[in-house]
C-alpha cells in the first residue's frame, strides 16, 4: 500500500510596515494656558449628606428589606446602596429618584425622610 502525500506550498501574506509606537500627548485647555503640577484640577466630588443615610436605613428596615433586597428592587449595586447609607456615595439624583419610590420616603430637598407624597 502506497500512500502519496502531496504537500501545497500557500504563498505567504506580505507583511506591513511596522508601525511606530503611538505617544500620548499631555492634553493642553483650549484657552492656551498651561497647567501646573501643583495645581488643583479637580474639586472634590459633592457626597450625600449623612442625614440620608440614616432616612434609608430607617425607611428600609421598617420595609424589613436588606440592602441586597433593596439594591435588587432598584436594579443598582449593593454596594451603591452601603455608600448611600454611610453617606460616601457622590449625589446621584436617578438613584436617589429610585430610593424614594422604592421605600416612600423623602430624600432629596426639604423634610428629608418624611413620608413621600404621591402625585395624583
Amino acid at each position: 500500500m502506497n500512500h502519496i502525500i502531496h504537500l501545497i506550498r500557500l504563498p505567504k501574506k506580505p507583511k506591513s510596515a511596522p508601525r511606530p509606537p503611538r505617544v500620548n500627548k499631555p492634553s493642553q485647555p483650549s484657552d492656551g494656558a498651561t497647567l501646573q503640577e501643583d495645581e488643583e484640577i479637580l474639586a472634590p466630588v459633592k457626597t450625600v449628606d449623612i442625614k440620608v443615610g440614616i432616612a434609608i436605613q430607617k425607611a428600609r428596615s421598617a420595609k424589613k428589606l436588606t440592602q441586597k433586597d433593596l439594591a435588587t428592587l432598584i436594579n443598582e449595586k449593593v454596594k451603591s446602596i452601603a455608600d448611600f447609607e454611610n453617606g460616601s456615595a457622590p449625589i446621584n439624583n436617578a438613584i436617589l429618584g429610585k430610593l424614594e419610590r422604592a421605600l416612600d420616603v423623602k430624600l432629596r430637598g426639604k423634610n428629608i425622610g418624611a413620608p413621600l407624597e404621591h402625585k395624583k
